[in-house]
């Protein structure tokens, strides 16, 4: 779901990130684009899942590595819920088995964090196919 600000569209992007300094990186990097509107942050799977299935964002930035549930089973979940939801899964760790079975699970895309800052160009990407 998008909405019109100014004549610009806005994709609206989640965050589940549990550290707090990646959770202020990842805001700041999405206000410095003005196509982009953060509609909500949580700090594990659990808190997520409810916020994601009531805010309907565009794109779900999913950190691979959470506390209890993991991102993986997280982005199994919810493309259960809704196989068009765009999610980017990110990680510490490159990995292309990782890369592989992000996207086998529904994912559109996998960011290694040291990219992080491709972010808002990858959103761009996936939110055009």
């Amino acid at each position: 779901m998008t909405t019109k600000t100014y004549g610009m569209v806005t994709k609206r992007i989640f965050i589940v990130e549990d550290h707090p300094m990646m959770q202020v990186a990842y805001q700041r990097l999405i206000e410095s684009d003005p196509t982009l509107a953060l509609c909500g942050i949580a700090g594990s799977a659990e808190k997520a899942l409810g916020q994601v299935l009531t805010l309907h964002p565009d794109v779900v930035v999913v950190d691979v590595s959470l506390k209890g549930v993991d991102g993986l089973e997280l982005t199994e979940t919810l493309m259960q819920y809704n196989r068009d939801l765009c999610i980017v899964v990110v990680s510490g760790h490159e990995s292309a088995a990782l890369e592989q079975e992000v996207l086998r699970l529904g994912a559109k895309a996998y960011l290694p964090k040291r990219k992080i800052h491709q972010l808002t160009t990858l959103v761009d990407t996936i939110c055009a196919r």
